[in-house]
């Protein structure tokens, strides 16, 4: 399964769109964001912040696969 990481630098190489830029977008460091990419640790409020500076939407939720209910 491919990382949330990944995910995120293939959005970035499509958009040709830079780390840093993304950053700036989202009102944060650079470095803070490497650091956050490094560690993969992305809060869900962080890949909330993420999708907004990549003008894209993200849906982080569980699904039940017996009743289809999703949190």
């Amino acid at each position: 399964m491919e990382s949330m990481k990944d995910k995120i630098k293939r959005i970035l190489e499509y958009k040709d769109m830079s780390q840093a830029e993304l950053a700036r977008k989202m009102g944060v460091s650079p470095t803070s964001l490497n650091n956050k990419m490094q560690r993969n640790n992305l809060s869900e409020r962080d890949l909330q912040a993420i999708a907004e500076g990549l003008d894209a939407m993200f849906e982080g939720s569980f699904i039940l696969n017996d009743s289809k209910q999703k949190f």
